[in-house]
């Protein structure tokens, strides 16, 4: 992606619901996520609030191990998913449902948006 990068946010990803999370917002409306390193797209956030390094820096600082492993919300994302027909017991869903926990984050690991 050749896009600058223009603030940093702290945005809700409409498919995880209440979820804050904090990310770099670049200028043809993505958002580079600090919690996945995904990309989001433009239609898939609400910006909260723009901040400054400092305040992200210092929320990072404050994280708590059980705040880095998120439960996967497989009944939100799996419906929006372009593997949603696939049978579970196929690649790429075996491996989501063999993974009911992620790294920062409620997506599951193969989920690719419809």
């Amino acid at each position: 992606m050749e896009s600058k990068a223009i603030d940093v946010v702290l945005f809700a990803d409409r498919l995880e619901g209440t979820e804050k999370h904090y990310g770099v917002l670049f200028e043809n409306g993505f958002i580079l996520c600090f919690c996945c390193g995904g990309y989001i797209d433009p239609e898939d956030y609400i910006i909260i609030e723009y901040c400054d390094w400092d305040k992200v820096d210092e929320t990072l600082r404050r994280k708590k191990m059980e705040d880095i492993y998120k439960e996967v919300y497989l009944d939100q994302y799996c419906k929006n998913c372009i593997y949603e027909k696939t049978a579970e017991k196929d690649k790429p869903c075996y491996e989501c449902l063999n993974n009911p926990v992620n790294l920062y984050s409620h997506k599951p690991v193969n989920f690719e948006k419809k």
